[in-house]
């Protein structure tokens, strides 16, 4: 008896501290699926981490085409994106587009425990650097990229190559997956940042302090700047451009290129230096104006490698997906 109560102390003690408290609010039928889904999730983890990253960047592949072919509304709304942002493409072209974008979504996800599990030995066998200067000849830069490629692959090269990196990021639902991937992506990078008003100061404190700081500033924010993106209207976040012009930073424009299974190419673009007009909100939207535009020239390079599967634009009642 003694001995089972000390096994289950262990066990929680492997949790993410907080997560060991109430889930306010919440039933313990929800507890305990939160549980379940934190298990397992460490368990496919423990895994992968232990099968070459080619073997998973190749079951993602396949993973991916299977879940392509499903009627799920997150698939229709990738394909109506793909048509609106490309209406030259033919039928079967956009559904190439789809297919090899949701298979490099899928592998991004599985690839995550061995990427983060990359070290000084292995590192440059997966990963080929171009550009890294941008940011290391001044570390104090701000970061723009997008959900392209494999944007982990991004801040895994920021860590490894020492530079301390804030990091805003959106809070799972579930507390104990939380907890994990939060830590797990800021173990090398530095500082993770929970979205919100407390975030918000922590990471203008960061940034007063001469900290790089990275956003992915791909998606739709309803409260964000009116902006155009592949000739759409859309709502930008802001964030990047009001500290860069409030305490005089450049901008490394950052892509994670995909080349093979399990290889990556990282580019950081030489540094862009926003120019003051003496008004803040429309310096703001003309510098959001311009990220809009270096993130749709990468994703025109390649649109298989863009995240096609989030509302980022508005539809109109008389478009179908």
């Amino acid at each position: 008896m003694l001995l089972k109560k000390k096994s289950l102390n262990l066990w929680k003690k492997s949790l993410p501290k907080f997560a060991n408290n109430k889930i306010k609010g919440k039933t313990l039928l929800r507890k305990a699926i939160y549980l379940f889904q934190y298990i397992l999730l460490r368990a496919m983890f423990a895994l992968f981490k232990i099968v070459p990253l080619k073997i998973v960047s190749k079951l993602g592949q396949w993973l991916g085409t299977f879940l392509a072919s499903l009627p799920a509304s997150t698939n229709q709304m990738a394909r109506y994106n793909i048509r609106l942002c490309f209406p030259e493409k033919s039928e079967k072209e956009v559904r190439e587009i789809h297919e090899k974008a949701t298979q490099n979504f899928i592998q991004t996800l599985l690839e995550m425990p061995k990427v983060y599990s990359l070290n000084s030995n292995n590192f440059k066998k997966h990963v080929e650097v171009e550009g890294i200067e941008h940011l290391r000849n001044d570390t104090s830069r701000l970061i723009l990229t997008a959900h392209y490629g494999n944007w982990d692959v991004v801040n895994k090269t920021i860590g490894h190559y020492g530079i301390p990196m804030a990091s805003i990021y959106r809070k799972a639902n579930n507390p104990y997956v939380n907890s994990y991937i939060t830590k797990l992506r800021g173990q090398d990078s530095g500082l993770m940042i929970e979205k919100g008003i407390p975030g918000a100061k922590k990471l203008i404190k960061a940034v007063k302090e001469g900290m790089c700081a990275g956003f992915l500033n791909d998606q739709k924010m309803s409260d964000g700047i009116a902006s155009t993106f592949f000739g759409q209207e859309v709502k930008s976040p802001s964030a990047i451009a009001d500290l860069a012009l409030k305490y005089n930073r450049e901008v490394v424009p950052v892509f994670a290129v995909r080349t093979k299974l399990g290889h990556f190419k990282i580019k950081f673009y030489p540094p862009v230096k926003l120019k003051k007009i003496g008004e803040s909100r429309k310096d703001s939207a003309h510098a959001i104006q311009m990220f809009n535009n270096i993130i749709e020239e990468q994703i025109k390079e390649d649109p298989t490698l863009w995240l096609w599967h989030h509302k980022r634009f508005t539809r109109k009642i008389d478009q179908t997906l």
